[in-house]
């Protein structure tokens, strides 16, 4: 059985010192252990910072409490608990709050009240078995995806996705190739044509999260698409910022720890130098896009998703077998690798599931529709689609209709991106 991780953070006050911030953070950690009996490892900000420290990777966010979430989510930390305290009229108010990593879900919220801190010291360890009630009695398992509840107002979240369509006519299992591009600066491209084909985890994936609903997605543009993921190499030749992440093969590591909106802007700088109509207007961190710009842009999760499944319904992309096609937890010794080392899929694209994950385009939903044309995700919003899994990843988390969303200003390991341009 696999064993979830929960990371009990330090409590965030102007109100009470550092010594009183770290006695309440033991003391709920305390709580915590108490209630979770084992079944779920308690971890600290500091294990995080350490695993961070260890990747090279800049640990500010965490301790700015920026970034607290996405983090530990791609850390493999399942759920966050954090706390804070403030002072109302002379009262001394903690409030204590868990989030589950993989949606960024509130799974609970408690407070208590003290005139002094010491007295908030007493209560701070109920407290914290009180939010803890929505995963207190969560049988853990190796990602059968049970419902979450055990305890009074503890939420329930669905185990599975809804797949209502039935099986996949041949028509709607993937979209036609039409050709080949070349870029000077990013290499192939496998252009895709337009068509109708079906999104969604398949109805033998057992381990589907709640997200992942089958529907039927019509894209009346092709595009195309990079065989690879963008490389250090690449993203510093257009004058970007180099990135301490990632070093392990060299230059030719995919680039990871950039943000959405750092993506945006490589887009529109290698559309540039390459005499393309740059498809982003970028104004501080809102974005719009020109959908008829012939420039580098990111995949809507849509295209993504008709790159990676590759008129197959493989788990991976590519395969049913995790490491022929993907680096993951399994086989990847912790860090990332030199692009198309594995098995391609039928475009031939290599790395959509596993070695870094890819940022698209898309404002984060749970799709809802039976079909959808040319779907670009909520017209407002910070949080981010992130697709593909990484080098971080179970294989689980690496499969094809795998979802998950991260803010556009987070800096993570183990999450990249690739190109796409509209096909000429």
């Amino acid at each position: 059985m696999a064993t979830e991780r929960i990371a009990v953070l330090e409590i965030d006050s102007s109100v009470v010192g550092p010594q009183e911030r770290a006695l309440l953070a033991d003391a709920i950690r305390g709580g915590a252990l108490t209630a979770l009996s084992g079944r779920v490892k308690v971890m600290t900000r500091e294990n995080m910072e350490v695993m961070m420290s260890d990747m090279g990777i800049d640990a500010d966010c965490v301790a700015e409490g920026a970034c607290e979430v996405e983090t530990a989510r791609n850390l493999g930390v399942d759920y966050v608990l954090s706390g804070s305290v403030a002072q109302v009229s002379g009262v001394f108010i903690l409030g204590v709050k868990l989030h589950e990593t993989r949606g960024g879900e509130l799974l609970g919220s408690e407070q208590a009240r003290s005139k002094d801190v010491l007295g908030l010291l007493d209560v701070a360890p109920v407290t914290a078995q009180k939010v803890l009630g929505p995963i207190g009695g969560r049988v853990v398992s190796d990602g059968g995806g049970g419902q979450v509840g055990g305890g009074d107002g503890g939420s329930k979240r669905p185990a599975s996705a809804a797949n209502t369509l039935g099986p996949i006519p041949q028509a709607y299992r993937g979209l036609d190739t039409t050709g080949a591009l070349e870029s000077d600066h990013l290499g192939s491209m496998v252009c895709i044509d337009s068509g109708t084909f079906v999104m969604g985890s398949n109805p033998d994936e057992s381990d589907r999260y709640a997200d992942e609903i089958r529907h039927r997605v019509s894209l009346s543009r092709g595009f195309c698409v990079m065989t690879n993921e963008v490389t250090i190499a690449q993203w510093e030749a257009v004058g970007l910022p180099a990135r301490k992440i990632g070093r392990s093969c060299g230059d030719s590591c995919p680039v990871e720890g950039v943000t959405w909106l750092d993506a945006a802007q490589f887009a529109n700088s290698a559309s540039e130098r390459e005499g393309l109509a740059p498809a982003y207007t970028i104004s501080g961190v809102k974005v719009s896009r020109s959908p008829d710009a012939n420039g580098y842009r990111l995949p809507t999760e849509a295209e993504w998703e008709a790159a990676a499944r590759g008129q197959s319904e493989a788990r991976w992309s590519g395969s049913n077998v995790t490491d022929s096609v993907a680096w993951t937890t399994a086989n990847s010794a912790g860090s990332a690798h030199v692009g198309c080392e594995l098995e391609v899929n039928v475009y031939g694209l290599c790395d959509m599931s596993g070695n870094v994950a890819e940022w698209v385009w898309d404002v984060y939903a749970v799709e809802k529709t039976d079909y959808a044309a040319d779907p670009t995700g909520p017209k407002k919003g910070a949080t981010r689609v992130v697709r593909g899994g990484s080098y971080l990843s179970d294989a689980r988390d690496s499969r094809v209709s795998f979802r998950t969303l991260a803010n556009q200003t987070a800096t993570m390991p183990g999450v990249g991106l690739r190109l796409v341009r509209n096909a000429p």
